[in-house]
């Protein structure tokens, strides 16, 4: 009969969990440890640290332990941060954000400006359009016999 397996520490099964995940020489790197660090840490004799542990599911699953509901399908990958739909964000963008407000800002100004230009345009081409149809607004009115004059000549 074989021994009973023995029970790890809550830290140690996490972290077993992350080996599969990550990878051992990756964890080996990330956490600045040697194997036989590793090892203790995966066979109970020595405490993962907290920090280690924490850094291994950030990597493993791209999500910052603070990150609320409302990041909830957001993660980091490969430096970019990614959407829900799987868009990527590089950093690049995000930093560029207040730029692009200030420009959008201003492009919704001059667009106001260029509605309220053409509604004053249509509104005076309506007042032009009212005054083309009335005689009384033309300087020279002509007359029945002036027309008929013009005629002859």
């Amino acid at each position: 009969m074989k021994p009973p397996m023995p029970i790890l520490p809550a830290g140690a099964r996490e972290l077993a969990y992350y080996l599969d995940a990550v990878g051992p020489s990756e964890i080996r790197h990330l956490c600045g440890v040697h194997r036989t660090t590793l090892s203790r840490w995966l066979d109970g004799t020595s405490t993962v640290p907290v920090s280690a542990l924490n850094l291994l599911r950030i990597v493993s699953t791209g999500r910052l332990p603070s990150m609320g509901k409302e990041w909830q399908g957001w993660c980091f990958q490969g430096g970019d941060l990614f959407t829900p739909s799987n868009f990527p964000v590089s950093a690049g963008e995000i930093l560029a954000m207040p730029y692009r407000r200030a420009l959008i800002r201003e492009q919704e100004k001059q667009i106001a400006h260029l509605r309220a230009t053409v509604q004053k345009l249509t509104d005076d081409l309506a007042r032009v359009d009212a005054a083309s149809n009335d005689a009384r607004q033309w300087p020279y009115v002509a007359r029945e016999g002036d027309v008929k004059a013009a005629i002859q000549r």
